[in-house]
């Protein structure tokens, strides 16, 4: 990978940077009569068969999950078109990067929440923070690709991963296993439940995984990537009545410190607004700007080559550092009677974490970062739905609390005296929504969707910029201690819809055509270098129009499946994010995507199947400003978004 820093200008907007992953998945097993198992899936907050729902999907039962090896959230994006899962930088899930169909968000600050949203047994994840976790005890997963701002709100603009554990029932179960790999790795799962009585049931499930850093620091002989994770979960489940339930989850992870933050490294640089790598008889000639120095050729900024060629080790004067908690609660309650349901679903969440990297990622001391982060989330959403007949209904209304304390630093002593410049600041985010969706059967083949949701935000946030040592007040002419006043900004009257018309020419396809609008929130920049030469900057709430369409089909008398989607996103204030030198901020820019997504199964019997996915993407954010005063429309790759399998 490129070491951004050591390109003497650290530049990328998140558009012009975009992939999809498209490696063959099993969406379901073969059953004994060689047809291939109904998957079911709760896209529209009801339980249906994936394919009966006018939705892009790729959904992994429990068997699949094992079947294919994934073991954390990173995992899922090497097997689902259009999706890509980057788990958090420096060998560490600071920040997870979910990128669904080319949107995504790179920013590595705490507070940004992502435009895909991540819900855990019904509730929204707000923290990027907090997305990158262990993928144990999962009974199911749905990767919904497209705009879900109806039923799931704002910041779900490119989609959502939606990850449901299992849960107890009144039939006893349990399991133990264990596994032993290379660097030393120990890993044990573990689950048991059943009934505690007639009216109570139990499921309580573990894991624990640790091993050795694989990548080897060769200036402090220390190994770095390594994991010291335990997980658990504990779910009761009572059954009031026939009528009615109430479920309570209580979960926690634990990340117990180890040796991260390490890169590996080739120089680069900038060519025509885009990071190109630094050949072996090139200089980079910004090099003097930034640091004085000439450069070399084919090193960086610091005049440094590095001498190994072994992308598992590299030279670094600083051991970089992750711990991490992570722990919650959750109580849904659900009442159905004559096809009508109610469901609450109350949670609290919390993220306590903290990182270190060499950013430089050279043994030469030239820019060393740090960030934590103290975060609570309160979210409570109350729904109502009803089937009945030919016409189909779900209401509700949904409210988001987050409160959060943060802190980045980056010290660079040697060529700009900055000893330690810190930013240390809080945020707070309120959002109340109200949404309702519903369906009508036009004819027996026909069928008409639409659906509204308002959005109404909040957020707050203050900092202090501390510049230690005084180094970053005459190079930014502030004083050495900096308070910023609080700022606010109100985003009211946000509307999320979605108009959609569904075919059924015959029995098991459908096909369908429809308008779908995603909604993110605006926010704030407060990083260290922004704040010293602007203060506070703002950005506005981004708006995604969806115009898609597609065919979902079962062949073979449900021997195959196969489905094809195409889409075209007109993006209003695309939330880009750009990191030039040290100054990292996001800004609103215009960008169109389209591209098309096929994947399809067949059982060719005696346990053998066969599976084809892939997606297409083409992406370009507008305008963008690169540099020097050049503006240019950044597109992604072609050749890396045609990927198939």
């Amino acid at each position: 990978m490129i070491n951004p820093w050591n390109a003497g200008l650290r530049h990328g907007v998140a558009v012009a940077a975009l992939m999809t992953a498209s490696i063959a998945a099993l969406p379901a097993r073969a059953n004994d009569s060689g047809l291939l198992d109904e998957v079911v899936v709760t896209a529209q907050k009801r339980e249906q068969r994936v394919q009966d729902v006018g939705l892009s999907i790729t959904a992994f039962g429990a068997k699949q999950i094992h079947d294919l090896g994934i073991d954390t959230t990173e995992d899922l994006g090497k097997y689902a078109p259009g999706l890509s899962i980057v788990d958090g930088y420096g060998g560490a899930p600071i920040v997870t990067t979910v990128t669904i169909r080319g949107v995504n968000q790179q920013d590595f600050s705490q507070q940004s929440e992502p435009p895909n949203s991540v819900y855990v047994d019904g509730a929204y994840v707000s923290f990027a923070g907090g997305v990158g976790a262990s993928m144990f005890d999962v009974d199911r997963v749905e990767i919904l690709r497209g705009p879900q701002g109806t039923l799931y709100g704002r910041n779900a603009t490119g989609g959502l991963i939606n990850i449901i554990s299992r849960k107890p029932t009144d039939q006893f179960d349990a399991y133990a296993g264990v596994t032993l790999g290379s660097y030393n790795q120990r890993k044990l799962d573990a689950a048991i439940g059943g009934p505690l009585s007639d009216s109570i049931d139990a499921r309580l499930a573990v894991q624990t995984n640790k091993f050795d850093g694989w990548w080897k620091n060769l200036q402090t002989n220390t190994g770095e990537y390594g994991m010291d994770n335990s997980s658990v979960r504990a779910q009761l489940l009572f059954k009031v009545t026939d009528d009615l339930q109430v479920l309570l989850n209580v979960h926690g992870t634990r990340d117990k410190p180890v040796a991260a933050g390490a890169y590996t490294w080739r120089a680069s640089h900038i060519v025509n607004g885009h990071e190109v790598w630094l050949g072996p008889n090139e200089i980079n000639t910004s090099c003097p700007a930034i640091t004085g120095l000439t450069g070399l050729p084919g090193s960086d900024c610091l005049d440094y080559i590095e001498p190994s060629t072994d992308p598992r080790s590299g030279h670094s004067d600083f051991v970089g550092y992750f711990e991490r908690t992570v722990e919650g609660a959750t109580a849904t309650v659900t009442w159905a009677s004559h096809g009508l349901s109610f469901t609450s679903i109350t949670d609290y969440y919390r993220n306590k974490s903290s990182y270190g990297e060499d950013s430089d990622a050279t043994p030469i001391l030239f820019g060393n970062s740090t960030q934590w982060q103290n975060v609570h989330q309160f979210s409570q959403e109350f729904r109502m739905a009803q089937s009945e007949g030919r016409f189909r209904w779900t209401a509700g209304l949904y409210y988001l609390d987050i409160s959060g304390d943060y802190n980045q630093a980056f010290l660079s002593p040697i060529w700009y005296g900055l000893d330690n410049i810190q930013a240390t600041y809080f945020q707070t985010t309120k959002s109340a929504s109200a949404f309702a969706q519903v369906e009508y059967d036009l004819a027996p083949t026909w069928t008409i969707i639409a659906g509204a949701r308002y959005v109404h935000d909040q957020k707050a946030t203050g900092a202090e910029l501390d510049c230690a040592g005084g180094g970053c007040g005459p190079f930014f002419g502030i004083g050495a201690v900096t308070t910023y006043p609080d700022v606010s900004r109100t985003d009211p009257e946000h509307f999320a819809g979605k108009l959609q018309l569904e075919w059924r020419p015959i029995h098991d396809v459908l096909a369908y055509a429809g308008i779908n609008r995603g909604l993110k929130g605006g926010g704030f920049n407060v990083a260290p270098f922004l704040l010293a030469s602007a203060g506070i900057t703002q950005y506005e709430p981004e708006k995604l129009t969806d115009y898609e369409g597609g065919v979902k089909s079962t062949l073979l008398g449900g021997r195959a499946v196969l489905n094809a989607a195409a889409f075209y996103y007109d993006y209003k204030n695309y939330q880009a994010f750009q990191n030039v030198f040290f100054t990292q901020r996001i800004f609103n820019a215009d960008a169109t995507f389209h591209g098309v997504e096929l994947d399809g199964m067949l059982n060719l019997g005696d346990g053998w199947r066969f599976q084809a996915a892939g997606a297409w993407l083409t992406a370009r954010a507008k305008n963008i400003n690169v540099g020097s005063g050049l503006q240019l429309d950044l597109r992604a790759p072609k050749e890396a978004l045609k990927n198939w399998s």
